[in-house]
């Protein structure tokens, strides 16, 4: 059973809903035991800490290239097409399912 704590876990609720993942660890439910514990929460915080960033409305595609996980550049550097503004607005999508899912 998947774990429910690490990023792909986190990612997989966010994009698939709460209810469709069964989980050992279940952080878009408040009433499972470890919610509260920082250990389990670490990688959920820190993705809805950058999840916020990219909603805000004063959170630009500059402060966003700026903050770019490596893969994700690498990706634009690489050539593929990929525009700036194109892949902060689909990790805005991700920002606001992982909000949805687990605020």
């Amino acid at each position: 059973m998947p774990c429910g704590v690490c990023i792909p876990c986190l990612v997989r609720r966010a994009a698939l809903g709460s209810d469709e993942v069964q989980t050992t660890v279940n952080l878009a439910s408040r009433h499972d035991p470890h919610n509260n514990n920082p250990v389990a929460r670490v990688h959920l915080d820190a993705c809805l800490d950058f999840a916020r960033r990219l909603v805000d409305t004063a959170y630009s595609v500059q402060a966003f290239v700026s903050e770019l996980p490596d893969v994700t550049m690498t990706a634009l550097e690489a050539d593929l097409g990929l525009a700036p503004a194109k892949v902060f607005e689909l990790y805005r999508l991700f920002a606001r399912e992982m909000l949805a899912t687990f605020t």
